[in-house]
């Protein structure tokens, strides 16, 4: 499809910018410096098109959208259910729509690291202490890895 970009920074590696859908993790509409019209492709169509063939490879999928993640998931769930899917790492924010992601991942037959999930907090806490970044001491956001049941060992 073709849909509106908005950028909200044009800083190298800055975030909450967003392809169709105007809202941040939060609900609340983004703010934008400039906004242009572009191409976009689910993963799901560019599999379906065999511009990427999961049965060809093995992936790992990182997942990075400041709050579109229902969306992309849905875009993606049938490349992700592949099962030369092996993990998925995603940031998650812990607000509305986290408990229907992590319904999503199991019903792609993912499980969820919690191990991962308990280090990356007491990093993420350990750096606030720190002052190395600058977030409330009880995460709000962190990464989130999931295996695919068939790829536990």
């Amino acid at each position: 499809m073709i849909g509106k970009f908005s950028l909200s920074y044009e800083s190298e590696g800055s975030a909450f910018s967003s392809f169709v859908i105007d809202k941040g993790f939060d609900g609340k509409p983004l703010d934008s410096i400039t906004e242009f019209n572009t191409y976009g492709l689910s993963l799901d169509d560019i599999s379906k098109n065999k511009l990427i063939d999961p049965s060809s490879s093995i992936y790992h999928v990182k997942i990075d959208v400041d709050g579109a993640e229902c969306e992309v998931l849905k875009g993606a769930y049938n490349f992700l259910k592949h099962p030369n899917i092996k993990t998925v790492l995603i940031e998650l924010y812990l607000y509305e729509n986290y408990n229907n992601i992590l319904k999503m991942f199991e019903e792609m037959d993912f499980i969820q690291d919690k191990s991962f999930l308990e280090k990356t907090k007491l990093m993420q806490i350990d750096n606030v202490k720190k002052g190395i970044i600058y977030k409330e001491l009880e995460p709000t956001v962190l990464n989130h890895l999931f295996i695919k049941k068939n790829k536990i060992k």
